[in-house]
């Protein structure tokens, strides 16, 4: 035991040690070269009550550490480097050590991030196809989607209008501006919806927008370039009736709604 202090002190004082990374051995035997000046190995041993055949190595890893130092002479003594240089210099070592695994772990990292988004990728892959459809409950979010497609829509828009309305019943301005950009509009009217637009239909037909008129639609349907579309099918609840809104780029499915609205069309009335 190291001179000067009692046993409850020395044990906390190895514990401590232990903390910055010293075996128990180690600490007991470098608090136990503090108290002398050089030590033969199986003395610290004795004093250290550490077995024999496990000292050398314990004054090995000191010294690697750099706590301990082999003095010089015929016969082998160890002493203790003074805790102010001996302290900081571990810390350094354990600094050093958690620096070199840092940038290991970063360049594995950073190794590894790029193999799972290149697995990420090829398993999403194959569901490329669902990112076709998507289904907006809301309606205010399906009105802003709408107004989005209008303002970019470039050769021809095919639509159904009916009842009930995210914002507007017709979004008038937005056509008008379709049609000075040479888009084609082709729009059915469901018989109620074009009384409530009566006041605005003739400037729209003056614009150029073709519109028929049908007693009843089935749906709300609008097609953009035959690139992109929204369907809003009717919610079965009577008491307050809603819409549940698709949006769809599918090219089989675009194809088939520009069937049905051609199949509509041709069906339709002009509007007197």
């Amino acid at each position: 035991m190291a001179s000067g202090i009692s046993p409850r002190q020395f044990e906390q004082l190895w514990q401590k040690l232990q903390r910055l990374g010293l075996s128990t051995y180690e600490a007991r035997a470098y608090l136990v070269l503090l108290g002398h000046p050089q030590f033969k190995a199986p003395e610290l041993a004795s004093r250290a009550a550490i077995p024999k055949q496990k000292i050398y190595d314990v004054l090995d890893k000191l010294v690697e550490k750099g706590l301990a130092v082999v003095a010089p002479g015929r016969t082998k003594l160890f002493a203790a480097v003074d805790p102010a240089d001996a302290i900081p210099n571990l810390i350094a070592r354990h600094r050093k050590a958690v620096e070199q695994e840092l940038a290991q772990l970063t360049q594995l990292g950073t190794g590894l991030a790029e193999e799972l988004r290149r697995l990420s990728h090829r398993g999403k892959a194959p569901q490329v196809g669902l990112q076709y459809v998507k289904i907006v409950m809301d309606p205010i979010q399906a009105g802003l989607r709408y107004r989005e497609l209008l303002a970019q829509v470039c050769t021809q828009l095919e639509e159904f209008v009916c009842a009930p309305y995210a914002a507007t019943p017709l979004e008038a301005d937005l056509l008008e501006q379709a049609r000075q950009r040479g888009v084609r509009c082709r729009l059915i009217l469901e018989e109620s919806t074009a009384e409530q637009l009566s006041d605005v239909l003739p400037a729209l037909v003056r614009s150029g927008v073709e519109l028929r008129i049908r007693a009843t639609l089935p749906v709300k349907l609008a097609l953009f370039d035959n690139r992109y579309g929204m369907c809003a099918l009717r919610d079965p609840v009577v008491t307050q009736p809603g819409w549940t809104t698709m949006t769809f780029e599918h090219p089989g499915m675009l194809e088939v709604m520009h069937v049905i609205f051609e199949h509509y069309w041709a069906q339709a009335r002009e509007l007197a």
